[in-house]
């Protein structure tokens, strides 16, 4: 029997920045992706059984990048 499998639908929001500082060549680099905590869900056509679902949570990244000219 063949089966395929497709991931349900979700939603994620993501968040993210840069900004200009006053000094030549720096920027604020900011990150907040899966604010909703959404999980991915894949699922086995056959059937619709759940066989697999992935939990990532939220992640942050802030950080200061320094652009060399």
């Amino acid at each position: 029997m063949r089966h395929s499998s497709a991931t349900d639908k979700y939603y994620r929001l993501d968040f993210n920045l840069r900004k200009n500082l006053p000094w030549d060549g720096f920027e604020l680099l900011a990150n907040v992706n899966n604010i909703n905590a959404a999980a991915e869900k894949d699922k086995l056509i056959s059937n619709n059984a759940l066989i697999k679902q992935q939990f990532y949570g939220v992640t942050y990244d802030l950080g200061i990048r320094y652009r060399i000219k």
